[in-house]
């Protein structure tokens, strides 16, 4: 990769760059206790993550009916709204990264599956220099989550950058295949939300970090 081609660095958002899932943990135990419920391992909650709000709920809440289920899960997001930033800490390397690439001039977006009622809520108190209106891309606008490629698309057309000489950094398959699917080079991270036995290895990622910051060298190769 050419040093002084123009280059999208574009991001998942929960267990990529900030991990949440002490804040879902919380939220989902707020619930099974107001329901009268057993309260749910933090390892069980971090492993789901990645699948969303109606995993957490089923998981949690097993057997309920379709309506239930859905009522149950829209108590979880309003618990979540106003919970979202008590745990919430970004990982290591974020900053640093985040800070070189705004010193290169290289543009940088999130892309993710969180509904834009909690995402901007977030992304302004961890990530204030980015433009959330412009560079923040969430389902309510590609209508179809990762794995489809729409988001990316969408965030390489607003943005003007060429998907082959962008990169999209995620933690979990669905990451992965959603930048294949848009013919970007993707970079996995091995510290997200995934389940033991879902090997980081089997996604076929471009490249896999440890740490945010062995980005830098990656995206000038």
């Amino acid at each position: 990769m050419n040093k002084n081609v123009t280059t999208l660095v574009a991001f998942d958002l929960d267990g990529t760059l900030i991990d949440s899932a002490k804040d879902f943990h919380n939220c989902l135990n707020l619930l099974t206790k107001k329901h009268n419920e057993e309260e749910i391992e933090y390892t069980e909650v971090r492993e789901r993550v990645s699948e969303g709000s109606f995993s957490l709920i089923k998981h949690a809440f097993k057997g309920s009916s379709e309506k239930r289920t859905n009522l149950l899960r829209e108590e979880l997001l309003d618990l979540y709204e106003e919970n979202c930033l008590l745990k919430t800490i970004k990982f290591e390397g974020a900053d640093s990264l985040i800070q070189y690439l705004e010193s290169e001039k290289i543009k940088w977006c999130i892309v993710t599956n969180k509904p834009r009622r909690f995402a901007e809520k977030i992304v302004k108190h961890f990530f204030p220099s980015l433009d959330h209106k412009k560079m923040l891309f969430c389902p309510d606008e590609f209508i179809e989550p990762k794995p489809s490629p729409r988001g990316l698309n969408l965030a390489c057309k607003n943005t003007n950058s060429d998907p082959s000489s962008s990169f999209f950094v995620g933690d979990h398959a669905i990451d992965i295949e959603a930048g294949r699917r848009a013919g970007i080079h993707t970079i996995a991270v091995d510290y997200g939300y995934r389940k033991i036995d879902d090997l980081v290895e089997n996604w076929n990622a471009n490249f896999t970090v440890s740490n945010l910051c062995e980005i830098k060298n990656l995206i000038h190769e």
